[in-house]
């Protein structure tokens, strides 16, 4: 029987948005994403997104997060709102 979704399970790793934004949790990158694709209709990067988000929710699956956290991560660099990481 599947588990209710879990939205506060935290990312694989934590992503930073251009606006200094943290993303922490699969919650936190479902409003990101949600913010920055409204009135999108058609995206097949997005569909992958919330799938992969809906998954990791469920499952808790450690490689599920993993999955999404780099989905995410995929999904927002094309966006261009991810904060680029400076080498030291």
């Amino acid at each position: 029987m599947p588990r209710n979704p879990l939205w506060s399970r935290k990312l694989s790793r934590t992503l930073t948005l251009d606006d200094d934004t943290r993303v922490l949790t699969l919650q936190d990158a479902a409003d990101a994403i949600q913010r920055d694709f409204a009135g999108t209709t058609k995206s097949g990067s997005l569909e992958a997104t919330i799938k992969a988000l809906m998954l990791a929710a469920q499952s808790g699956n450690r490689a599920d997060i993993t999955a999404a956290t780099d989905q995410i991560e995929r999904t927002l660099s094309v966006r261009h709102v991810l904060k680029r990481e400076v080498d030291a």
